[in-house]
């Protein structure tokens, strides 16, 4: 079609119209970055786990090991509730969770944060004979959990980070591109999470 000034227009002029439209972006920057949390996400959970099983953390007390029937597994791998409670998610496009992921359970997070920080801990009366009673040994009426950063570690690890930060700037980068799929961007982005 010739205009007045002798341009002609070839393409098809709507189909970059509508790509163009705002909510057309925006949607595919939310996909972009949902697939891209995704990618990240299992990059950090699978660092973490990693370091849980190689980190030679400080032991299990005498008396932890007792209670928990002798066996001298690792700190923080020994029941298998905190390692398998690690997670990742995604609140929409906007935030990625790397942990405990369910908030519900509140014990098990507040142990978590224990053994990721240390602390003291006061000993109920009743818990103390529960021991006894069990172990024959005398525990203290105040314990001390010494600190098993078993997140703050691999999360701080600058190669991750920057893996993570090239992620999201190519998830960024083929949102703009109309042409690119879910399959290509999720094909670009395990390139770069390896």
């Amino acid at each position: 079609m010739a205009s007045k000034s002798g341009l002609v227009l070839l393409g098809d002029w709507n189909n970059l119209k509508k790509s163009l439209k705002p909510t057309t972006v925006t949607n595919r920057f939310k996909m972009s970055m949902i697939i891209a949390h995704e990618f990240v996400g299992k990059m950090f959970l699978k660092q973490i786990k990693d370091d849980i099983r190689k980190r030679r953390y400080i032991k299990n007390a005498p008396i932890t090991l007792k209670l928990k029937g002798g066996r001298a597994a690792a700190p923080l791998i020994d029941s298998g509730k905190l390692f398998g409670a690690l997670g990742f998610k995604a609140d929409g496009f906007k935030r990625l969770r790397v942990g405990l992921t369910d908030r519900r359970n509140k014990r098990l997070i507040r142990l978590a944060e224990l053994l990721q920080k240390g602390g003291t801990v006061r000993v109920s009366n009743a818990y103390r004979r529960f021991v006894a009673v069990k172990t024959g040994m005398i525990l203290p009426g105040i314990i001390r959990i010494p600190s098993r950063p078993f997140l703050d570690r691999p999360l701080k690890r600058k190669g991750l980070h920057k893996k993570a930060v090239k992620a999201y700037a190519r998830a960024m980068q083929m949102a703009l591109d109309v042409r690119i799929t879910k399959t290509k961007l999720k094909s670009e982005l395990s390139k770069i999470t390896k």
